[in-house]
């Protein structure tokens, strides 16, 4: 799955809102080139459980894409429900970043 968005500030400040999020929910991150890098939390963070899904960020001057896939590979779950959690995965980053910057919209 592919989302966009857009934020208030340079490639370099959206870059440091998005790894600050991340990290705030107990998540993994690893940079991969500049403006470039995955992340990986849990659909629930207070959870111990596997990291089951992964986020790879491209942070450009007014825009991110982020493309979240499942890590396990091909699965037997089927398709919606997959879709469903995988959904809930980037909500709740979209969650996260909202809590730790509330003035954005």
């Amino acid at each position: 799955m592919v989302y966009t968005f857009h934020t208030p500030w340079g490639a370099a400040d959206t870059a440091e809102a998005v790894k600050i999020t991340v990290e705030s929910m107990n998540g993994k991150i690893k940079e991969v080139s500049p403006g470039c890098f995955k992340a990986k939390w849990r659909i629930h963070p207070n959870r111990k459980s596997e990291f089951k899904y992964s986020c790879k960020f491209y942070v450009g001057e007014d825009m991110v894409r982020a493309i979240v896939k499942d890590s396990n590979g091909p699965t037997r779950i089927k398709r919606f429900r997959r879709l469903s959690r995988m959904m809930k995965y980037w909500n709740t980053f979209i969650e996260y970043l909202l809590l730790q910057y509330p003035d954005v919209e």
